[in-house]
């Protein structure tokens, strides 16, 4: 790659490294205030009685998909601040796709069949073993589909690699 091209590469990946983390962080902060830091808060300033543990469990158990969709965005924030910082691009992104292609599928996987079942559990939700979410399940795939992709790009490297040696 020329270096023109590198240092594009870098000052786009830096550029991109910061505006994920305006959007985890703008993302992060409203779920973790909702799902987390306000239903035990409602719990103790209110005393009301009709909030109960049971209501605090729920909202954790509904927040479950949400943190594996910020763990990849995690992930992608992790794999442009390696490429910014002059990381070499097929480790970084073979390990990053396939860190985001895990928090896909098990935020998928968790929206899917976990969350309504552990409502379920806990005596808050009713209905089937699934919950049939459209997005979740393509999600699942995409996520499938870039940890594949990943193991792809590792092997391409390794042979790369290989070649290397040989010339």
């Amino acid at each position: 790659m020329a270096e023109a091209e590198l240092k594009s590469l870098r000052l786009n990946s830096r550029r991109l490294r910061d505006l994920t983390t305006l959007v985890l962080v703008g993302l992060s902060g409203p779920l973790l205030l909702v799902h987390v830091i306000a239903p035990p808060l409602r719990r103790v300033v209110t005393l009301a009685p009709g909030v109960s543990v049971g209501d605090w469990r729920a909202d954790l158990i509904r927040f479950l998909p949400a943190a594996f969709y910020l763990w990849g965005l995690w992930s992608i924030r992790s794999v442009f601040a390696d490429l910014a910082a002059g990381g070499r691009l097929q480790p970084a992104l073979a390990s990053g796709l396939t860190r985001v292609g895990q928090a896909l599928v098990l935020g998928a996987v968790s929206s899917v069949f976990v969350v309504t079942n552990l409502l379920r559990w806990i005596g808050h939700g009713k209905g089937g073993y699934l919950h049939f979410d459209v997005p979740g399940v393509v999600l699942g795939v995409v996520g499938l589909a870039l940890m594949l992709l990943a193991r792809l790009l590792a092997h391409a490297a390794a042979v790369q690699a290989e070649l290397d040696e040989i010339i």
